[in-house]
């Protein structure tokens, strides 16, 4: 469960990262594909995939690939320049979709808008660097140019990036800084 655990662990990363630039996340929507199928599994808070995670990714078969798991849908809310402002961020490992939320009068939010832009924008990079390390492993996964267990001659390249990130999951590291 090695691309599983990875690829859950930049999800937990990206919304803890989040939370440290005052982005709360509830309601997100986990997918995992396997090549044939896909599945779905959601959760309320960011506290609750952690408690997941912990529960079921602290210990894993390095051997076995899993699935490879990517954020499918999740809602922010920030309250960070006084008023609250809500996202809803859809097809993030892909197209990733943003739209703001309005909590006030229009009036109101277009005097407000230059702090919405400000943070969304925010929002957006650090998207994009999740994006960066999922494709990364999505593209070792789907191309199957790795060998978690043993050696495989011209595999090395992509053994060697998922050894990289699975030393993160066990110094429990975050990628996002």
């Amino acid at each position: 469960m090695l691309v599983e655990a990875i690829t859950l662990k930049l999800a937990v990363d990206l919304f803890e990262f989040l939370r440290k630039n005052a982005i709360i996340v509830t309601d997100i929507k986990i997918k995992y594909f396997d090549r044939s199928r896909n599945r779905y599994r959601n959760f309320s808070s960011l506290d609750d995939l952690k408690q997941f995670y912990t529960q079921n990714y602290t210990v894993y078969d390095k051997c076995s690939i899993g699935e490879l798991v990517s954020i499918e849908y999740f809602k922010a809310t920030s309250n960070l320049y006084t008023f609250n402002t809500s996202y809803i961020v859809t097809d993030v490992s892909n197209s990733t979709k943003i739209i703001n939320g309005f909590d006030y009068d229009k009036t109101r939010m277009n005097t407000r808008q230059v702090f919405i832009d400000r943070q969304k924008s925010r929002l957006q990079s650090i998207i994009l660097s999740y994006k960066n390390h999922f494709g990364e492993v999505q593209n070792i996964f789907l191309k199957g140019i790795f060998s978690p267990c043993y050696a495989q001659p011209g595999w090395s390249e992509g053994t060697a990036r998922l050894e990289e990130l699975r030393m993160l999951l066990t110094n429990n590291k975050s990628i996002f800084k």
